[in-house]
């Protein structure tokens, strides 16, 4: 059993039902409303969630078992209070076969989740489906493992044809470790791809492993006029002070709105101007 979850006062005192809960957020996958969700459920993660997990999962509607999956993604949250996990595993693996690729899609997602390695080979299997929606599901399950076969599988998917698949493929690729030189030369490929999400993905990655050249290939970077907050992220992790200029031109050119660009922006100024001495929280 997973260790007893701190009391959260904001889900103690919700009044909502779990079922209610599960018919609102079904509701809004007809929508196409992602601000709702599954929070409540995934806190509980009692027995009685589980079971409204399999229901769902089990329905004849297609947004049913994708609201199904998603229930049963995130119980007990992420480590280490994951609740449920191989009863959960051993409904998510099948519907990798369903008919509806959304469904699969979300099965994928949830099994990452779930971080059970059972489900690797079953995962490697979808990498090459036709559906872009199913391999980006597959690249986003695989960064939670680091083996020889789910590295493999990423770097082919970093050479997806559809850019989101590619963004969580160079997400997933290590930056330190055994396989960290299986990875480099699709990080350094990614390096030139048409947009900035994945090349700031793999800047993130090389700065992390401490890798050559990545101090220029940052710079070059930021003097793009499309630069990704991820970027800023590859910046501070680097924290070289000969960064200062161009991160203080990109403030310049800031429309300074508060958005999460500013917030990874300052945070790396900070740190190269303090020459990479405070650490990254």
């Amino acid at each position: 059993m997973p260790p007893e979850r701190p009391i959260d006062l904001r889900y103690e005192q919700d009044p909502m039902t779990s079922r209610e809960c599960a018919a609102r957020y079904r509701q809004s996958l007809e929508a196409g409303d992602d601000d709702v969700h599954l929070a409540l459920i995934d806190y509980r993660a009692g027995r009685e969630e589980l079971d409204l997990g399999i229901e769902y999962a089990g329905s004849p509607d297609p947004l049913d078992r994708a609201t199904g999956a998603d229930i049963l993604a995130q119980l007990g949250w992420g480590e280490p209070y994951r609740a449920w996990v191989p009863e959960s595993v051993a409904i998510l693996i099948p519907l990798l076969s369903d008919p509806d690729n959304r469904v699969v899609e979300r099965a994928a997602v949830a099994l990452g989740f779930r971080g059970d390695p059972a489900a690797i080979p079953h995962l490697i299997q979808h990498a090459a489906h036709p559906d872009p929606s199913v391999r980006y599901g597959v690249a986003h399950a695989l960064a939670s493992w680091n083996t020889t076969e789910t590295v493999e599988t990423l770097i082919h998917l970093a050479n997806d044809p559809d850019r989101d698949v590619r963004d969580w493929a160079i997400f997933g690729l290590p930056e330190s470790g055994p396989h960290f030189s299986q990875a480099l030369p699709a990080l350094l490929k990614a390096l030139d791809d048409p947009h900035p999400i994945v090349r700031s993905q793999a800047l993130e990655k090389l700065a992390l492993a401490g890798h050559p050249g990545t101090l220029e290939a940052i710079a070059r970077e930021l003097l793009r006029p499309d630069v990704d907050f991820v970027t800023f992220e590859a910046a501070e992790s680097l924290g070289d002070p000969q960064l200062l200029p161009l991160l203080e031109a990109c403030r310049s050119q800031s429309p300074k709105d508060g958005s999460p660009y500013d917030h990874y922006l300052e945070r790396a100024i900070l740190r190269c101007r303090e020459g990479g001495d405070n650490p990254r929280e």
